[in-house]
């Protein structure tokens, strides 16, 4: 039936062809790559570089493990999944570190960004724009963070409206007790990598968010 789309499409109406496209990207998605003929993507136009179905080539070992699938469509989705795949390995990691710790890995990104800032405060907006994970709800973090006397708020002295929240003795005494085992089985990980390969993996991915916060600023001007 996948063949039967690939080289019907063109006799299509018009209206029918972004399910078609739609249908034959989910088919790519699969893992399954095969050789057709591709019908334009709506709104295309001539000289666009089109998708290759053509692509063939193996996954590496440890992502063809992960997913449990030996090809993909084109080297840009395997980059993708690889990324999402490594990230949520390192997630993972720190979720069973914190767990251990009784706190989540969104709060202990909350006392690093404090730590960094001790003695000193930050307001929760500029605890939020720090946060790795955009959509923490900051507000709830510091409360339960404060209620096991991690943090403490105060009313800033020239700004009584807005509140800063500092990282507490106790705070810091817990970030201390967990770095080294976040370090040793980070390290353990990415020992693996060669310093220049550390380099070369922070400037690949720099590629990425450095667009995304593009972006956002031209999104948002203020």
């Amino acid at each position: 039936m996948t063949l039967r789309v690939c080289r019907d499409a063109h006799r299509e109406p018009a209206i029918a062809r972004p399910f078609l496209w739609a249908s034959l990207k989910a088919f790519l998605s699969d893992g399954k790559a095969f050789c057709c003929r591709i019908p334009p993507m709506p709104g295309a136009r001539a000289g666009d570089t089109q998708p290759d179905c053509r692509y063939k080539r193996g996954m590496t070992e440890a992502l063809k493990r992960r997913l449990k699938q030996s090809q993909f469509a084109s080297p840009t989705q395997e980059a993708l999944l690889s990324v999402v795949v490594a990230a949520n390995a390192l997630n993972e990691l720190m979720d069973r570190i914190c767990e251990d710790y009784k706190i989540t890995r969104a709060q202990y990104n909350v006392l690093r960004i404090l730590r960094g800032a001790h003695p000193s405060g930050h307001p929760r907006s500029e605890v939020a724009c720090r946060m790795l994970d955009r959509a923490s709800d900051v507000t709830r973090l510091v409360d339960r963070l404060q209620a096991r006397q991690l943090v403490r708020r105060h009313r800033g002295s020239e700004d009584q409206r807005q509140a800063l929240t500092f990282i507490t003795a106790k705070g810091i005494k817990l970030l201390d007790n967990m770095w080294p085992r976040i370090e040793a089985e980070t390290s353990s990980i990415l020992s693996r990598l060669s310093e220049n390969d550390c380099r070369e993996l922070s400037r690949l991915c720099s590629l990425i968010f450095d667009l995304e916060s593009a972006e956002a600023r031209e999104s948002n001007p203020d």
